[in-house]
C-alpha cells in the first residue's frame, strides 16, 4: 500500500512522508508505550498543522519517498552525497533544504476502509474506523529506559545542537514557528520534568498534611488574586493537553491505551529529561555537536508472521519432553542444508509427526488438531475456492457454527487470515494441523491427482505380514511430514527469496491453470535449470508410501533374523 502511494503522488510531489505508529506491548511496559503516545499526537495532529501552515514536512526516517529531483540536487548540493553523513537527525534535515529549494512536500495520511471490513486497524475498542486504518510504517521503539535514552539523546543533538548550526533562522515566520517548536523541546524536556517532581512533592505534603494534622504546611495558593487565576489557567491547558493526548492515541490504539498514556506521560518525562543530560554531556565532551559519533540503535524487527520471533522448534521438542538435548544436538550437526530439522527428526524416528505438529503449534502460538486428509468432508472442498487454498496453503477442516475452520502446517499471517475473510464474507479460523497432510490434501482435492490412501495400502501390508501394527504409524509419520510443495524445495536450496516467493505466488494467483514451477520459469525468477534441481529435491526427500512399506519389512526381517 506505500508503494502504491508514493506512485500515485510522484513525480509532483519531492518529499512524501507517511504516519509511523509504534506497535504497543504489554499494558506495564511503559518505555515502548510513552513512543506509541508520542508518535500518534505528533502524526495525527503536529505534522498534519505543520504542513497546513508552513508547507514542511519533516522527514521521520522511515515511510519517506523523495523524488528524483529531490535526489539528484541533493547530488548536487552535496557534491556527490546526498546525505550528510555527520547529521544525526539527516532525516530531519532534508525536509528544511528540500523546502528552501521551493520543492513540494507533503504529509500522507490515507485510510483504507473496506465497507465490509477494515483491513488495517488495530483490533481494539474505541479505535476510529478512519484514523485507524492509514497506510503508515509500523515497527517496534526501544524498551528499555537505556535504550530511549541513548536515542532520545541523538535525536535532541541532531534537532537541537546541530540544527542551530545547519539552519538558521529564516525570512518565513511561519517556518520560524515550528523550528523553535523543534528547539524548544530541549527547555520543556527540563521545565518539564522540575514541574513533575514538585507535583509529587505537593501530593506527598497533602498526603502527610491529611493523615497527620499536627503540622500544617502553607498553602502555595494563599489568599493571592494572580497566583490563583494562573493555577486554574495551568490546570485547564494541562486538561486539554491530556484530553489531546488521549484522543490522538485512542484514535489509532483504542480507549484502554488512551488511558495508559495518561500515566506514561510521567514516564515519558523523565525519559526525556534524562536524554537531555546526556545529550549535553555529549557535547560539552566533543566540543562540537558535530563531532558527536552516531549512536545505532538496537530495533526489535517486526513480522507479518511469527518465525522472526519465535522460539526454535528443537527448544520446544526438548522442553515438551519429546527429545533430549543430546539428540539435538546430533541431529542438528547430521541434518541436511536443504532439509528443514523437523523433517529429519521424524525420517530418523527421533520424533513423532504429532509431537512436531504440536511443537509448530506452540512456536506460532496457536492451536493444533491432528488431521487425516482422506476423510475431510467433500462438500467442504466444492465450496471453498481452489485459489484461496494454492495461494495460502491451507484446507478446510470443518464448520463449528458460522465459523469455517481452516489447517495449515504453518502459521498464518493476520494479512492472510483478513484477506480470506474478506473474500468469504465469513468467519474465519486458522489452525495447525498434521505436519504434511495440507499438502496432500491439496493434490488430492484439488489437484485431482491419483492418490491412494496410505491407511488402506499399510492396512493391507499388515494383513499381508508385509509389517506390523507398531510399524503402521512410523511409516504413516514418515510419509506424511515428507511430504513437500515445489515453493520449500526452492528455499531449501536458497534458490530464491521468501519475499520473492510470497510476491510470484501473488501473481500465481489469477493463472493457475499452468503448475507453480512453469510459470516461475516463464516469469523469469528462476531459471529453467533452478525449477529442475528444486523438483529433483522434492522427489529426493519426498517418500512413496509403497517404497517406505518395503523399507519397514526389510528392516522387520533383518531384525528377525
Amino acid at each position: 500500500m506505500e508503494l502504491r502511494l508514493f506512485n500515485y503522488l510522484l513525480p509532483s510531489k519531492d518529499l512524501i512522508q507517511l504516519p509511523v505508529y509504534p506497535y504497543t506491548r504489554k499494558w506495564y511496559q511503559m518505555t515502548s508505550g510513552h513512543y506509541a503516545d508520542e508518535f500518534a499526537e505528533l502524526h495525527g495532529k503536529d505534522v498534519v498543522v505543520r504542513e497546513a501552515i508552513s508547507g514542511q514536512v519533516p522527514s521521520a526516517g522511515v515511510g519517506t519517498c523523495f523524488s528524483r529531483k529531490a535526489i539528484l540536487r541533493l547530488l548536487v548540493e552535496g557534491d556527490g552525497l546526498p546525505f550528510d553523513i555527520q547529521s544525526l537527525t539527516e532525516d530531519y534535515d532534508i525536509g528544511f533544504r528540500l523546502k528552501q529549494w521551493g520543492m513540494n512536500e507533503i504529509f500522507v495520511r490515507f485510510p483504507v476502509v473496506d465497507k465490509d471490513q477494515l483491513t488495517l486497524k488495530e483490533n481494539a475498542f474505541g479505535v476510529s474506523m478512519k484514523e485507524g486504518s492509514v497506510v503508515c510504517v509500523r515497527e517496534y521503539f526501544p524498551t528499555t529506559y537505556t535504550t530511549a535514552v541513548r536515542q532520545k539523546s541523538r535525536w535532541i543533538i541532531g534537532i537541537v545542537f546541530q540544527g542551530f548550526k545547519n539552519h538558521k533562522w529564516t525570512k518565513d515566520w511561519k517556518v520560524n514557528y515550528f523550528l523553535w517548536r523543534d528547539r524548544r523541546g530541549f527547555i520543556n524536556n527540563t521545565i518539564g520534568f522540575i514541574s513533575t517532581l514538585l507535583l509529587f512533592q505537593m501530593l506527598c505534603l497533602s498526603v502527610y498534611a491529611y493523615f497527620d494534622n499536627s503540622y500544617q504546611f502553607i498553602s502555595i495558593i494563599s489568599d493571592d488574586k494572580v497566583t490563583r487565576i494562573l493555577l486554574i489557567i495551568n490546570t485547564v491547558l494541562l486538561c486539554n493537553r491530556l484530553f489531546q493526548r488521549f484522543y490522538f492515541v485512542s484514535q489509532y490504539y483504542g480507549y484502554w491505551e488512551g488511558v495508559l498514556s495518561l500515566f506514561r506521560l510521567v514516564w515519558g518525562t523523565i525519559i526525556n529529561f534524562s536524554a537531555n543530560i546526556r545529550a549535553i554531556k555529549q557535547v560539552i565532551e566533543q566540543g562540537d555537536p558535530r563531532r558527536v559519533a552516531w549512536d545505532k540503535t538496537t530495533h526489535d524487527f517486526p513480522s507479518i508472521s511469527t518465525e522472526s520471533r519465535t522460539i526454535p522448534i528443537g527448544k520446544i521438542l526438548i522442553d515438551e519432553g519429546y527429545l533430549s538435548k543430546e539428540e539435538l544436538e546430533k541431529a542438528l550437526i547430521n541434518c541436511p542444508s536443504n532439509q528443514l530439522l523437523g523433517c529429519y527428526l521424524v525420517g530418523n524416528k527421533l520424533v513423532s509427526n504429532d509431537a512436531l505438529s504440536r511443537a509448530i503449534a506452540i512456536q506460532g502460538e496457536s492451536g493444533y488438531e491432528a488431521c487425516d486428509p482422506y476423510s475431510l468432508d467433500p462438500s467442504l472442498f466444492e465450496w471453498f475456492p481452489k485459489k484461496i487454498a494454492l495461494k495460502y496453503t491451507v484446507i478446510p477442516l470443518r464448520m463449528e457454527g458460522h465459523t469455517l475452520i481452516l489447517g495449515k502446517e504453518s502459521v498464518l499471517s493476520p494479512v492472510g487470515l483478513a484477506a480470506i475473510k474478506r473474500r468469504l464474507g465469513m468467519p474465519v479460523q486458522c489452525i495447525i494441523t498434521t505436519n504434511g497432510t495440507v499438502t496432500v490434501g491439496i493434490r488430492y482435492w484439488y489437484l485431482n491427482l491419483d492418490l491412494e490412501n496410505p491407511m488402506d495400502l499399510l492396512e493391507c501390508a499388515i494383513v499381508t505380514g508385509k509389517i506390523k501394527e507398531e510399524q503402521k504409524q512410523w511409516i504413516l509419520d514418515i510419509y506424511y511430514s515428507s511430504q513437500s510443495q515445489l515453493g520449500r524445495s526452492l528455499l531449501s536450496e536458497r534458490l530464491i527469496e521468501p519475499s520473492v516467493l510470497n510476491q510470484a505466488i501473488l501473481a500465481f494467483e489469477s493463472e493457475l491453470d499452468t503448475s507453480l514451477g512453469r510459470f516461475l520459469v516463464e516469469r523469469k525468477y528462476i531459471t529453467e535449470e533452478q525449477c529442475t534441481r528444486a523438483l529433483n529435491l522434492q522427489v529426493e526427500q519426498q517418500k512413496s508410501i509403497y517404497n517406505l512399506i518395503e523399507d519397514f519389512s526389510k528392516e522387520y526381517y533383518e531384525n528377525l533374523i
